[in-house]
C-alpha cells in the first residue's frame, strides 16, 4: 500500500471511528436526556417558566430520547414528543419551559469524547 492509498483511506477510517464513537455514546446520552427529563414533580411543586419541565406521569420522559444517524453524515438527533415541543417553545397560554440547553450542558462532554475518539484514527 503506497503513500496515496493510505491518504485515500484516512477518511473511511475516521468516518468509521467516529462511528463507533457515537455508537457507543448513544445509551449514555440518552440517559441524560432522560435524567434533565426524570426531575419529579408533584401538583404542588411544578416547574417554573424557565425551567425544564418537570415530571409528572412521565410521558414526556418516556417519548424523548436519542438517536444516531449516518446520513448525509454523522448526526446525533435528541428527539421529543409534541407536547415537549410546545413546553420548550411556550405557547400563547404556556411560557416556555426550555430543556434542550440542560440537556446539551449534560451531553456536551459525551459529544467531546466522540471527536476526540474519532480522530484517533487506527
Amino acid at each position: 500500500m503506497g503513500l496515496a492509498d493510505k491518504i485515500n483511506a484516512i477518511p473511511g477510517r475516521i468516518k468509521s471511528s467516529t462511528e463507533r464513537a457515537a455508537q457507543a455514546a448513544i445509551n449514555p446520552i440518552d440517559r441524560e436526556v432522560k435524567a434533565v427529563l426524570g426531575v419529579q414533580g408533584t401538583p404542588s411543586k411544578r416547574s417554573k417558566p424557565g425551567e425544564p419541565p418537570r415530571r409528572q406521569i412521565g410521558t414526556l420522559q418516556k417519548g424523548s430520547g436519542v438517536r444516531w444517524t449516518t446520513q448525509p453524515h454523522i448526526r446525533i438527533v435528541i428527539y421529543t414528543t409534541d407536547i415537549g415541543m410546545l413546553l420548550q417553545n411556550g405557547t400563547a397560554r404556556i411560557r416556555p419551559r426550555p430543556f434542550e440547553g440542560p440537556i446539551r450542558k449534560r451531553i456536551n462532554p459525551f459529544i467531546l469524547r466522540i471527536v476526540q475518539q474519532s480522530m484517533e484514527v487506527r
